[in-house]
């Protein structure tokens, strides 16, 4: 698979110096990775979304080299991205996503199978892929609405999906590392298979594993 090579070298090269600055200045704890140790192949990783530090902290959480690796990632439209700021603008390139395992989801669609088409692609072929249901970051820190496009993926792969709760990080600031006053955690809950096709109220489910771990 011509996608897996680029992210795959690319998290690995930094995950070293990035799993030392996050348990330095950090103080990076990892909770429930035993759930994940009789899992092999495609899994779905559910996780809340509160920082742009998001998808560094999941590949960082892996062993070096983990057969979970690489991640893949759902991403937004480049408009969502251009009408934040010029920096944004600037770095969060298609091109750029794409190198770390990030694929769009194809918005507009109404039909989860046209627009998760290249994400069910990449379980099919046994890799790891991590969704954001809110489909967007958090203002006040609270979960938003939870879309079901995750369960779709679940049940049409027939993955599992892991609950991954990230703690620690809303409204993170720089000098929180630097005076070592962050906490971040990342909780793997129990794999979870989705038993219906009433995604609105699966994914709840789901989201509710995951507020719980906050």
């Amino acid at each position: 698979m011509k996608e897996f090579l680029p992210p795959f070298f690319l998290q690995n090269l930094v995950w070293v110096p990035t799993r030392i600055f996050l348990k330095f200045f950090g103080h990076f704890e990892i909770i429930g990775f035993e759930n994940l140790k009789n899992l092999k192949g495609k899994i779905i990783f559910v996780s809340n979304h509160s920082s742009e530090l998001d998808p560094i902290l999941l590949p960082a959480s892996f062993p070096f080299l983990s057969r979970f690796s690489p991640a893949f990632y759902t991403s937004r439209e480049k408009e969502f991205y251009d009408r934040h700021s010029f920096l944004k603008w600037l770095f969060y390139r298609e091109w750029f996503f794409e190198i770390w395992g990030a694929y769009r989801v194809l918005v507009g669609k109404h039909d989860y199978e046209k627009s998760l088409k290249k994400h069910l692609e990449i379980l099919n072929k046994g890799h790891s892929l991590l969704v954001f249901p809110e489909g967007e970051k958090t203002k006040d820190g609270n979960l938003l609405p939870a879309h079901g496009g995750a369960i779709y993926l679940a049940r049409a792969s027939q993955a599992p999906i892991v609950p991954t709760s990230i703690k620690g990080v809303f409204n993170i600031k720089l000098s929180d590392f630097i005076f070592r006053r962050a906490r971040i955690k990342i909780i793997f809950g129990t794999p979870v298979f989705p038993l219906t096709d009433d995604y609105k109220t699966e994914i709840q489910k789901i989201m509710d594993i995951i507020a719980k771990n906050l």
